[in-house]
């Protein structure tokens, strides 16, 4: 099953992603959830979009800008 995530990336890019399950690593992080209460307390401030609209935004903005990414010399 794909997670929210990955189909977001696969509908912005409009390809289906290549999964391939390996066993999990030591150094994995198993939990990843995050407190944003302090954030919301310190700064009023709350997340505007769920991740899968936050990942699908973030692909069209990498597709229209492509070619200025490309410019970039580090």
């Amino acid at each position: 099953m794909r997670s929210v995530e990955i189909r977001a990336i696969e509908e912005g890019l409009g390809k289906k992603a290549v999964i391939e399950y390996l066993p999990s690593n030591p150094s994995d992080m198993h939990d990843t959830s995050t407190d944003i209460s302090k954030a919301h307390r310190l700064l009023a401030w709350r997340p505007e979009l769920v991740p899968g609209e936050g990942l699908y935004r973030t692909t069209e903005w990498h597709l229209a800008n492509g070619r200025w990414l490309d410019a970039i010399c580090l």
